[in-house]
């Protein structure tokens, strides 16, 4: 993998082991720490050559495999007898399929056939998560502010709305979902690994903590004791916070760049325990958002994070967030840490020849503190750590894929 410093910690209860893939170098850097992450589970293994490969579609069959190896309880619910005409006895997939049938989780086409051969498409995919992990939405109609090529009344929207409700769909803020697009590998790749940290929809214990565009919920960062009680925090707690505060580079005119320039800086994130006591800082968000959104492909940018003991680079979408987790900074009293955020276009992607207008800033960040008392036989109380902003903006920006370096 790349060769960057970054404070991520990988946990599993699993029996883990190391994977190796031969065209690890080719992997796009989103899916990197996901593909490890299963091929160490023993989710996703690979092929026979030693390569993982990212970019094949997954089919059919190949998903019901995958998730009989995550819902390993089920194992034993099959009887020997093939559900579906084209399923073969004794074939590699032929008992995930059984299990699966057998419980509900997938659904034959209307001729009674199964084609565990086909390619899986996005929508497909979602409706078979969804059945296999009761996902459920929060709310019975999709939203008009979601997808806009997922509409209230078609056979998947109730699965991607599920999907969506449990962040398991990667770019979730992108204009269209694509419900006929093909699932890769990597993707698939992706949302397994998503899975393997939440012990709750998977049925197993244990954490992880990976991927830099895993969406951070400050709410859900620190677990609470069950005891937990605002009231019991304190009034120094209450008062005090994590200040989080982006400067701009550029604040008065937009920063210009083109398909050559090298890293534009965008400005520094300032984030400063206010707090009498030990803070720990563990997550922030970016997002970048464009005046429109039809100015080139939806992977056309990657930003840049460099701080104490960090340097990250990833793509980020078009009109899409950006995760950096794992973090792990100890803050003391009035203590400051800054993360220099820079851009830069994706040179891999083709753009279009008109000029684009933007700006990144900060979503919202994370911690906990440690509040040094005496409660309940608890030597020291740690609490999720309020956040306060004091600018969120850095520069904005000007891309045109026509201007020379």
């Amino acid at each position: 993998m790349k060769n960057y410093l970054f404070l991520l910690t990988l946990l599993i209860t699993t029996n883990a082991f190391a994977v190796n893939f031969t065209d690890e170098n080719e992997f796009p850097i989103w899916a990197e720490e996901a593909i490890d992450m299963v091929g160490e589970a023993g989710i996703m293994t690979g092929y026979g050559d030693g390569t993982f490969g990212h970019e094949v579609a997954l089919t059919r069959a190949e998903a019901v495999t995958l998730i009989a190896r995550i819902k390993v309880d089920y194992i034993n619910d099959y009887n020997g007898m093939p559900r579906f005409p084209d399923v073969i006895q004794g074939a590699w997939y032929d008992e995930a399929i059984g299990i699966a049938a057998n419980n509900g989780w997938i659904q034959g086409h209307d001729d009674g056939y199964f084609y565990p051969g086909n390619t899986l498409t996005r929508a497909e995919f979602a409706a078979m998560m969804q059945r296999a992990f009761d996902l459920e939405p929060e709310e019975d109609n999709f939203s008009a502010d979601e997808f806009a090529d997922v509409n209230p009344n078609q056979w998947f929207t109730a699965s991607v709305s599920a999907m969506l409700e449990n962040d398991l769909i990667r770019n979730k803020l992108s204009l269209n979902f694509r419900p006929g697009k093909e699932v890769s590998r990597a993707e698939a790749a992706w949302t397994f690994a998503q899975l393997l940290n939440k012990p709750g929809l998977t049925g197993e214990a244990g954490e992880a903590v990976f991927d830099a565009t895993k969406p951070i919920d400050s709410r859900r960062v620190a677990i609470k004791p069950r005891d937990f009680d605002a009231n019991d925090q304190g009034y120094d707690l209450l008062r005090a916070a994590i200040h989080v505060d982006g400067t701009a580079t550029s604040p008065e005119e937009p920063i210009k760049f083109g398909m050559d320039s090298d890293w534009q800086q965008l400005g520094n994130i300032r984030f400063t325990n206010t707090f009498d006591y030990r803070a720990d800082l563990e997550a922030f968000r970016v997002r970048l958002r464009l005046d429109a959104n039809d100015m080139g492909p939806e992977e056309g940018f990657m930003l840049k994070f460099e701080g104490p003991e960090i340097e990250k680079e990833a793509i980020v979408y078009t009109n899409g967030e950006l995760a950096v987790t794992g973090l792990g900074y100890s803050l003391d009293p009035e203590q400051e840490i800054v993360v220099k955020v820079s851009i830069k276009a994706n040179t891999e992607e083709s753009f279009y020849s008109r000029i684009a207008t933007g700006k990144v800033f900060v979503m919202e960040a994370s911690g906990q503190a440690y509040k040094p008392f005496v409660s309940q036989s608890r030597d020291q109380d740690v609490r999720v750590a309020p956040v306060e902003y004091g600018g969120r903006d850095l520069s904005s920006f000007e891309f045109d894929p026509t201007r020379t370096p």
